[in-house]
């Protein structure tokens, strides 16, 4: 009310400036932040390791059992000032930046989906004909690649191996087949470096599969 503006101009400058400046801190916060939360948090364990350690040894110091070091206390009156200032960082950043944000085990959603595209593989219709109509790795295994053999495959809950020969033509005896002889156990793996680096038993085949497309790529 007590200035002027002739041009018109000043105010959407200012708009446009904090704009601006909004935009590149939400673009700065989806790219950097998880990494200064996770920051924050090495910080924060950090500091209480030492706090610990140095009340540790103020009470030693009380038990006669070291001598007495009067920056001790110093040393565990700053680390407490700064474990307060580091929960308080924490406390103020946004709730995406955090760990609480990145929930684990089944909460967390590509968990949730790498599950069900392992479960759609591991069973389907050749497992269970009254639940399932999809095309998943028993299907492939038996009549794609060893319809002459006898197979027992795992439904959903059953502690069996994901794939048993129980009779018929053994799989190694198929032409250019790369099922070793002598082995009558299978298990889907997904074809991820955390899929192939899972252990599996001497006795039992690793049959990866693209969880991507579903397709066994053994």
């Amino acid at each position: 009310m007590n200035g002027l503006d002739p041009s018109g101009q000043l105010i959407g400058s200012i708009t446009d400036l904090l704009n601006n400046i909004l935009i590149r801190a939400s673009v700065f916060g989806v790219i950097h932040g998880p990494t200064i939360a996770a920051g924050v948090w090495a910080a924060t364990k950090i500091t209480v390791a030492a706090l610990f350690a140095t009340i540790s040894v103020m009470i030693l110091q009380e038990l006669g059992v070291v001598p007495q070091d009067e920056y001790v206390a110093e040393i565990g009156a700053i680390l407490g000032y700064v474990l307060v200032a580091e929960l308080f960082i924490l406390s103020m950043l946004p709730a995406m930046w955090t760990y609480g944000s990145r929930p684990r085990g089944m909460n967390n959603p590509k968990i949730r989906r790498a599950v069900a595209a392992g479960n759609r593989f591991h069973y389907d219709k050749t497992t269970d004909a009254g639940r399932y109509e999809h095309v998943g790795g028993p299907t492939q295994i038996k009549e794609q690649r060893y319809p002459q053999t006898i197979f027992r495959f795992a439904r959903r809950g059953q502690r069996l191996p994901d794939v048993e020969v129980i009779g018929g033509r053994h799989p190694s005896n198929y032409p250019g087949s790369r099922w070793p002889p002598g082995i009558n156990k299978g298990d889907f793996k997904p074809n991820t470096p955390t899929g192939m680096a899972f252990k599996l038993p001497a006795d039992t085949l690793r049959l990866p599969y693209d969880p991507e497309t579903q397709e066994l790529r053994f």
